[in-house]
This record gives structure tokens, sequence and C-alpha cells, in this order.
């Protein structure tokens, strides 16, 4: 049987726009919402939209939070997406402090409002990428603007997993994280036009290197 990368539906997030992004690709992508869904899968997106207690609590009901776990030990790619990026990580202070996924030490932490800058950060910004030869920023420029919406931002706790920093008023935060075999962006590449596809076509081959 072939094998898919697997999207998570646990009923938060753009699940269609993301779908779309990858069957550009001709790439065999599947929607699953269940731990058999896990089976077969080469890599995994885990897309998020909105509160990150909420999240974890839709993930924690269909034990999708233990299939995300067991998959990372496989060393097969995962993709977090904006609010699924920030899930990867140990806590997040958003309505009290929440316990993530843990895959990745770090907290989620509140973005600082300025007269110039409010709540929610709906900017299509760069992104300064921090390791240039990084296989998921191939093909980026420096001067490449992409699609943010959120008002919290994921902080590792080692420098060393930051792959860019998007800046927001005087604060750069990471707008791209990578852990192994673990990826997240806090913007949406499936709606940053041509430079998100990149990026894209990009984790579609890193999920082929390790097929």
């Amino acid at each position: 049987m072939k094998k898919h990368i697997l999207v998570l539906d646990y009923g938060v997030g753009n699940i269609k726009s993301i779908l779309a992004a990858f069957k550009i690709f001709d790439t065999r992508v599947k929607l699953g919402s269940s731990a058999a869904d896990f089976q077969n899968a080469k890599a995994l997106v885990l897309p998020g939209v909105g509160a990150f207690q909420h999240g974890m609590i839709r993930l924690k009901e269909g034990n999708l939070d233990q299939e995300i776990k067991n998959f990372a030990t496989l060393d097969k790619p995962i993709l977090g997406i904006c609010l699924g990026m920030q899930m990867l990580f140990t806590n997040s202070e958003e309505f009290g402090s929440s316990s993530g996924l843990n895959l990745i030490n770090g907290s989620v932490r509140k973005l600082q409002p300025s007269l110039q800058h409010k709540l929610p950060n709906i900017s299509w910004s760069q992104i300064h990428a921090e390791h240039s030869t990084e296989p998921l920023l191939q093909g980026i420029n420096e001067s490449d603007c992409f699609y943010h919406i959120h008002s919290f931002y994921a902080a590792p706790d080692n420098e060393k997993y930051v792959m860019a920093n998007t800046k927001y008023s005087n604060k750069s935060y990471c707008s791209i994280v990578k852990k192994g075999n673990i990826f997240g962006c806090q913007f949406h590449p499936e709606k940053s036009g041509k430079q998100g596809l990149k990026i894209i076509n990009n984790f579609v081959g890193i999920s082929n290197d390790h097929e």
C-alpha cells in the first residue's frame, strides 16, 4: 500500500486550504482523525487555529496526543502550522497554564502589543532565516513575506531549534522551528502565495526522503 502524508483533522483548523495546497504537488495526502489513520503515514501535518487549551483538549479526546507522540519517535517528519506549531511545545500561558505535546522544550507566550502593533498580529511579514541551508527553506529569500495571524508565539528553550525569526513591534519571535524530524511554522504557508507553497513543496520533499 502506498504511503501518504496525514493531515490531522481534530476539529480545529483550516483543513481544506491545507489539503488543496498539498495536492498541488501530486503527493498522496489523506485527511484523518483516528489512530488508524496514522498507519502507513510517511509524514504528519498538524494544523490548527484558535486557542491552545482548546486544541489540546480536542487532541486528548481522541487520544490523538499520544498518537502524535508515538509518531514522533519513528523519525518521520511532522509539520505543525500556527496553533499546530505551538502545541508541539511544553506549555502555553494562554488562558492560564496549559500543557502541550512537549515534543519541543519551550513555552508559548503572548506578544506584547503597542500603539502601532495590535493583537492579533495579522500581517504579511518577512521571515529571517537563521539556517540558510535548512531544507524546509530552500528557495526562500529574506525579502519574502508570509501570512501571520496570531497573538501568541512559541519560544524554544534551545536557540538551535530556531530556523527563522519574524519581527513584531520591537520583538523578534520564532516563526520556524525544527527539532530533528519535527518542524513548525507560526505563519500559514498554505495561505502565503507562491512562497508559502515552496515551503509545502519542500516538506513534501523531506517526507519523500523518509518514505
